[in-house]
């Protein structure tokens, strides 16, 4: 019975993640993946157009749930984002979907995320920082971009009056953000080394002029399962790489 709920549990996750070629656009190259464990912990991402220059991108991780809760979470989190009003500040959707998540009717949901809206037109990039690791800049665009290196706002979930930062920074053409959730870097080997931010920043150096967003993801899948000797997963791992090539000409 427990591996039936798993599956359906994993069947329900996969279906509420995008496909790559589902928002194809000539201004921006982005790739993710998501390695779920049999538990299914709840990890997802999101990449869509909000208008014909604008496109949210997401990663975020829902926890205190497995199986078919987390699964179910994750599923109302995806449809309360698609559904959202992006016409208003990226903080004030947060604050939204933050009411409906501490919601009593809904149980409790505690929920990291960080949520980005790019200009497609301009690469100017508003954000918001829900209690998640920020993402990962190659080290020669950390200083230019310490903001989104910045601590974040409250978990979503936490409190029902929480208010959210609206942050803004621009990214040039060629620049690459990489978003993750906490599996990647406290994925272990058998002897539970810890493979950690610092292994997890300098594979990123190494692969951050990767011809493609997709071999960028798929170079630190392979460089986490290389250093755990190709263990299962005990918590979901998931990245996703948006390099922003330019507004059109």
């Amino acid at each position: 019975m427990l591996d039936h709920e798993y599956d359906l549990a994993r069947k329900v996750q996969n279906a509420a993640l995008p496909a790559v070629q589902a928002l194809a656009r000539p201004e921006m190259d982005w790739f993710a993946l998501l390695a779920p464990t049999r538990q299914m912990r709840g990890d997802f991402y999101d990449c869509f157009a909000i208008a014909e220059q604008r496109v949210v991108f997401l990663v975020g991780k829902i926890s205190g749930k497995n199986g078919m809760a987390a699964a179910t979470q994750l599923a109302l989190m995806r449809g309360l984002l698609r559904a959202a009003d992006w016409r208003t500040p990226v903080n004030e959707v947060v604050v939204h979907i933050n009411h409906a998540a501490t919601n009593d009717d809904r149980g409790e949901m505690f929920v990291t995320l960080f949520v980005g809206v790019l200009d497609l037109a301009t690469g100017d990039l508003e954000f918001c920082n829900c209690g998640h690791t920020p993402p990962l800049l190659p080290a020669g665009d950390r200083e230019k971009h310490a903001a989104l290196g910045a601590v974040g706002s409250a978990i979503i979930g936490s409190t029902r009056n929480a208010t959210y930062l609206r942050q803004r920074d621009t990214l040039a053409p060629g620049e690459t953000l990489l978003l993750y959730t906490d599996g990647l870097t406290d994925a272990e080997t058998p002897k539970h080394d810890r493979y950690g931010e610092e292994r997890l920043r300098a594979g990123w150096e190494r692969l951050r002029d990767a011809p493609t967003a997709q071999a960028a993801v798929v170079g630190v899948f392979n460089d986490v399962a290389q250093f755990t000797d190709h263990l299962d997963p005990t918590d979901d791992r998931t990245a996703l790489c948006v390099r922003y090539l330019g507004g059109k000409k």
